[in-house]
């Protein structure tokens, strides 16, 4: 990957940069972390340096430049990452880069319905149909999803590379796994607890989750605590 040094600027929270991190980590490709809030309150509208005011943000330096650039929007730099590492599938085929591109779009939607539940006020509330409604429906989803299309024994577009969105998706059930936890969580969806298994056993994966280094916070509340 000639896009080196990378930096990936986010809350020290798993969140939006989580599936951002695990691509790297998978794909072996060293990268370093800041999490200056400060810096990013105080800049945040300085668009040349955080385009839309937000973060996720990744700085790369592109072949034979010598200058930074930095990515923002957490799908914008998922794609980028698959694009340079070879997380395209097997033939980088418009419709298969189409199926993953479905995926990233249905794990928005699951997230946004977290967010709203994990962040909103009335958060007790809201837990138990979440739990009891809307993670199902959503998991139902993927399970169809994968048993129909997922290479077997493998994964969306390839027996051996996950695709940028199975990325965003392993976080989301980390993230789940806070209010249904695992295994219990996947065992109505034989195909997505088995795909969970290949990925978490892979390589860069496995040795990023025992490294100790994933954020211990799942969000930006107290409640997002793993521990």
């Amino acid at each position: 990957m000639d896009y080196t040094p990378i930096t990936l600027h986010y809350f020290p929270i798993c969140g939006r940069g989580e599936p951002i991190r695990l691509l790297l980590e998978d794909a072996g490709v060293p990268y370093t972390e800041s999490n200056d809030v400060g810096a990013f309150k105080a800049r945040k509208f300085d668009f040349a340096e955080y385009a839309f005011g937000q973060l996720p943000r990744l700085t790369v330096t592109p072949p034979g430049s010598g200058e930074p650039t930095h990515l923002v929007q957490q799908g914008a730099i998922l794609r980028f990452l698959a694009r340079v590492a070879g997380y395209e599938g097997v033939s980088g085929d418009a419709l298969e880069v189409a199926k993953a591109d479905m995926l990233q779009d249905a794990c928005e939607d699951l997230n946004g319905e977290y967010v709203r539940m994990v962040y909103s006020p009335q958060h007790d509330a809201l837990v138990e149909p979440f739990v009891k409604e809307t993670v199902p429906r959503y998991l139902g989803q993927f399970e169809a999803f994968f048993a129909a299309r997922a290479v077997k024994d493998g994964f969306l577009l390839s027996a051996t590379t996950p695709s940028y969105a199975e990325f965003h998706l392993l976080y989301l059930i980390q993230a789940l796994a806070l209010f249904v936890p695992l295994p219990a969580l996947l065992e109505p969806y034989p195909a997505l607890a088995a795909w969970h298994a290949r990925f978490e056993a892979r390589e860069g994966v496995r040795k990023y989750l025992e490294s100790g280094r994933v954020p211990k916070q799942k969000n930006g509340v107290p409640r997002g605590c793993e521990c």
